[in-house]
């Protein structure tokens, strides 16, 4: 398949979004936040005692409820069953580890059960003592450690052809525990003199390091976790707290001066982990998860904060992963399991906290303004002012009270540090100025002269190139008077009423050009409105049920704008024309734009209803973010954007405020892997195979033809991001793209299909080949491929006698010839099916007069019970043969059925002298048809010839399969042989008629129905080489 399509896309992808060295590891792991998943979302149990990852990418937990697998969307439980012996063997699950594809071996507190997932099958073995830890030797080898000792166990077939393994296990007495794997090929074991041991898995050899000082004085503390950084030193969890020991095994660290600071160090290290970057994850057991900084060198510490719904769930943590995509995954004590991912949330997020006093209380964020000191100013919907020093990360804050310097009114709408360094305030209630130095506001009310009153409206602040300051309400404009210290309103001859001001530019020569309620105006501050009809006629094409919400330069002749309604447009000053208009249709993700900004190399980032947009001009391409990517959001607010002097992007909305660098937005370039998790056909979910390839098409009758697939990926940095791409081929001759991760076909034709799927991560990078289903939906016998042929050749041939009769009427007398012709192969072909029913006929009698004789003898015997039991039996078998007499061929359930009873009928004859069985594989018995009494002759003879004649225990074997396109009938015998039988029947001069009657029978099916039959007799010998019964091979093709 061609994925060249999908490399161009992330080669485009990486070139536009491209991201630096920062980006490649994430967001800093001091901004971690944790998503959690509990009972409530599907686990068994809220105690997570070990995670895994398997060959396929989905994540294992254990819990003391059983293990739960996870694909990202949906829990599989494996528990024990206490009315089956295939399950768990305890739901106390401690451990899990994969030897080879779908080989699972599951340690517990009462031993330990390998499961085979696709064949699903377990293979138990109690242990008195808990299952600490497995380690994976080679792919039907492991270690497992228990609480007094040390194991090596081995998975071994037990080749019956059946799929059964049992475990070989050969105890390590010399050893106490595996510390850890130390590379590919090597692990660390501990033995009882407390020495250290290298173990080879390659060469199955243990090399003695001697005793190490350093390891001696941890041992004693009980080590409960080691793992090797990327520098080779041996971090060691103990039930004292945390130890690092050097690559030469010469110092030990314990870290003194950070236990003060961070308790978790001297708490005991329930499990230990490495990133991806390098950084060690430490789970404590009672104080969280610490996190040391390797390129820092510092530690971080994150505990459970009930105030904080990202925070960790629990303190007391039992487990840790990291993933394939760099996922960190912590499984806790009684609350579930949290992951995190730093590729998840791609902007820093602020929002309030209510019971922090020196933070943000309100989260409605209506405007941004920054200073010179790295202060970011806040403007809120009800909470006054907010002051953000970003080196310190505290908040202060202004409000509405009392005293006159206080903020006119605590909704704050618009922010202005004009070219003096002042701070004007807009607020619903006029203009305030901050004074710095007195901490205090000075307030301007526009129409209090006039009304006596103060105004409530919409307020803009604007200051020009030439350092003029402007205010702008619902109605008017002011001029700040900079000498007077008050607002003046401007007037040059135009009612400015219900035009509410939204965003101003500048033009080069002094214009504005205004972002309107009611359109585009431009507007020449000294003498009025300009160009008003040609933007009145624009206005009405593009804008007349839309209002204008920001407006943002592109060059000296373009500015691009923002609306409400119709997305984003383009705009030309020198014709006054829209050039451009990009809409969801283009990839936006919501027509109504907030703000806009621009990023440093050219991009547009615009606030939505639906997230942020980000538009690259250049390339004419969008990429779009919602609240999964860490966005306050999907909705934001007007006003509420700005760019700082350091390129940051600060966009507000209802839930806070994102501060955004997009040099440093961190991007998943993990490739993942797709399954398919779930096939149902209907309301049936069929058993698929998960861990290895898919050798057999699988076959779906025509009324299974309603098909659904479920799928998941491997990447769960971002699981609603996710985006997959499936093809049913056969039926689809495109690819189709969504976000769900199921899809349903309903009503499907007949004939062979593969239905393809693949996935890509939440930054769109693609997993390098789709995974596949192979099936085929059988047709009805009318939707044959045959069946359409012989209506084809049926309607041609009667078209072609239509017109012939029309046009060639000369030819009447040879069409006669040619119809007499059709009827002699016709009556032929009947004379043969009448034949075939005579010999049909002629064996009846023959099997029926042996039957008499048996009647006879058991009444002259005396055994009337038996004769008459033997005579009902008897006249229900004649009874099915005459009802199948008109018949040619029969299903070939009614012929095993009719064998059933005169095995039964003979088995009662000789008084259960021989056993029988009738064995039927993959076949469906009530649509093969074959002709009837075509086996019973064989039967017969295997009974009559073989088995009365043999001492001891008799046994007769029937097999029905199917092999190629052929019906297989075995009748097997541990009779006498054929050789033995022969020589006795030469004494009695008996020649078998049945057998005679059958060779016939084939012959003349052969006339009827082109049919391919073979008989075949293999004698049987056992290993003395004397024989032991007779096989009769019977092979008919079926059509």
């Amino acid at each position: 398949m061609n994925f060249f399509p999908k490399i161009y896309a992330f080669v485009i992808l990486i070139t536009l979004w491209g991201t630096t060295l920062f980006s490649a590891l994430g967001l800093d792991i001091s901004q971690m936040n944790f998503r959690v998943l509990d009972i409530k979302d599907g686990i068994s149990q809220n105690t997570v005692t070990s995670i895994f990852q398997d060959s396929k990418g989905f994540i294992w937990f254990c819990t003391d409820e059983g293990v739960n697998r996870y694909d990202g969307y949906n829990f599989m439980k494996f528990d024990r069953q206490p009315e089956s012996k295939n399950s768990l063997i305890s739901n106390f699950a401690t451990c899990i580890t994969e030897s080879s594809p779908g080989v699972f071996w599951i340690g517990t507190k009462k031993g330990f059960s390998v499961f085979l997932f696709d064949t699903k099958k377990y293979i138990n073995l109690e242990n008195t003592g808990q299952i600490s830890k497995i380690t994976v030797e080679d792919s039907v080898t492991v270690w497992i450690q228990t609480q007094y000792s040390l194991y090596k166990v081995r998975l071994v077939s037990e080749n019956n052809g059946k799929g059964n393994y049992t475990v070989n296990i050969e105890p390590m007495n010399a050893y106490r525990e595996i510390l850890c794997s130390t590379d590919k090929h090597h692990f660390l074991i501990l033995g009882r003199n407390n020495h250290l041991f290298s173990y080879d898995t390659r060469t199955k050899l243990i090399q003695d390091k001697n005793s190490i000082e350093v390891w001696d004085r941890l041992i004693t503390r009980k080590i409960n976790t080691v793992v090797i950084d990327k520098y080779s030193n041996y971090w060691v969890g103990t039930d004292y707290g945390l130890y690092k020991i050097d690559s030469s095994f010469s110092s030990i660290d314990s870290f003194p001066l950070q236990r003060n600071k961070f308790l978790g160090l001297k708490d005991k290290i329930s499990a230990l982990t490495i990133g991806k970057a390098g950084n060690v994850y430490i789970a404590t057991n009672l104080h969280g998860l610490i996190i040391h900084d390797i390129r820092k060198n510092r530690f971080i510490e994150y505990r459970s904060d009930p105030y904080n719904l990202s925070s960790l769930p629990d303190n007391k943590l039992m487990s840790l992963l990291i993933d394939n995509s760099g996922s960190l995954w912590v499984g806790t004590k009684g609350s579930g399991v949290a992951t995190s991912s730093q590729f998840k949330y791609k902007f820093k997020h602020i929002t309030q906290e209510p019971f922090k006093t020196t933070w943000l209380t309100n989260k409605y964020i209506l405007s941004f303004e920054a200073d010179n000191n790295e202060n970011i100013w806040i403007g809120t919907d009800g909470s006054g002012l907010y002051k953000f020093n970003t080196k310190d990360n505290i908040f202060s804050n202004w409000r509405n009270n009392s005293s006159s310097g206080s903020l006119s009114n605590d909704v704050v709408q618009e922010l202005l540090i004009d070219s003096y360094g002042s701070l004007w305030v807009g607020t619903l209630n006029g203009i305030c100025k901050f004074n710095s130095s007195t901490n205090t506001f000075k307030r301007y009310f526009f129409a209090a002269e006039k009304l006596g009153t103060q105004t409530y409206s919409i307020i803009r602040l604007f200051e020009t190139a030439s350092k003029e300051l402007y205010a702008l309400d619902d109605h008017s404009i002011y001029q700040f008077n900079r000498v007077q210290n008050k607002f003046e309103e401007v007037s040059f001859g135009f009612n400015n009423v219900n035009i509410i001001p939204r965003s101003i530019i500048e033009d080069a020569d002094s214009t504005w050009w205004m972002a309107t309620s009611d359109g585009l105006v431009h507007l020449n501050i000294r003498t009025g409105l300009l160009d008003t009809k040609s933007l009145g006629e624009l206005n009405k094409k593009f804008f007349k049920v839309d209002q204008l919400n920001c407006l943002l330069p592109n060059n000296e002749n373009e500015f691009w704008i923002g609306s409400g309604n119709n997305g984003l447009f383009l705009f030309n000053k020198k014709t006054l024309q829209i050039e451009k208009n990009y809409t969801e249709k283009n990839g936006l993700c919501n027509d109504h734009i907030y703000g806009i900004l621009k990023d440093y190399s050219g991009k547009l980032w615009m606030s939505t209803n639906s997230g942020i947009s980000v538009f690259d001009p250049t390339l004419k391409l969008f990429r779009n973010y919602d609240v999964n990517d860490g966005l306050q959001s999907n909705e934001f607010n007007d006003g509420a954007y700005y760019k700082t002097k350091s390129d940051e992007l600060l966009f507000g909305g209802i839930n806070g405020f994102n501060i955004i660098d997009p040099d440093k937005i961190p991007f998943n370039s993990f490739k993942p892997t797709v399954n398919i998790t779930s096939i149902k056909s209907g309301d049936t979910s069929l058993e698929i195979i998960t861990y290895l390839p898919q050798k057999k098409q699988i076959y779906f009758s025509n009324a299974q033809n309603n098909l659904s697939f479920e799928f998941a990926s491997s990447d769960y940095v971002n699981t609603p991001k996710n985006t997959f791409e499936y093809k049913l081929e056969g039926y689809e001759k495109k690819w189709m793209r969504t976000n769900r991760n199921f899809v349903s076909y309903t009503q499907l034709p007949p004939g062979n299909y593969i239905f393809y799927v693949r996935a890509s991560n939440n930054d769109g990078v693609w997993a390098e080949s789709p995974a596949a289903f192979k099936f085929r939906i059988r047709p009805m016998f009318w939707q044959t491929w045959w069946f359409r042929l012989v209506i084809a050749l049926a309607v041609l041939y009667y078209g072609y006698r239509y017109f012939r009769n029309r046009i060639q009427l000369a030819r009447k007398k040879e069409n006669e010839k040619m119809q007499l012709l059709r009827q002699r192969t016709e009556y032929e072909k009947q004379l043969a099916e009448i034949k075939l029913k005579a010999l049909v006929a002629q064996m009846n009698p023959h099997f029926i007069f042996n039957c008499m004789n048996s009647i006879q003898a058991m009444i002259l015997s005396n055994q009337n019970m038996e004769a008459s039991l033997y005579l009902t039996k008897l006249s229900r078998l004649v009874r099915a043969v005459l009802e199948n007499s008109i018949k040619t061929f029969v299903p070939l359930q009614e012929v095993i059925e009719k064998l059933k009873l005169y095995l039964e009928l003979e088995s009662l004859r000789f008084d259960q002298k021989f056993i029988y069985d009738i064995q039927i594989k993959d076949i469906d018995t009530y649509s093969v048809e074959m002709p009837a009494m075509l086996i019973q002759p064989y039967v017969e003879n295997s009974i009559w010839h073989g088995l009365l004649k043999k001492e001891g225990d008799k046994n007769i074997f029937l097999r029905f399969y199917k092999k190629d396109n052929m019906l297989v009938c075995e009748i097997e015998d541990n009779g006498i042989g054929r050789a033995k039988a022969a020589e006795l029947n030469l004494k009695k001069q008996h020649k078998s008629l049945g057998t005679i009657i059958t060779q016939e029978m084939f012959e003349t099916l052969h006339k009827i129905k082109d049919t391919n039959y073979r008989v075949e007799t293999i004698d049987l010998h056992d290993e003395n080489h004397q024989p032991s019964g007779t096989k009769v091979v019977v092979e008919i093709e079926l059509n």
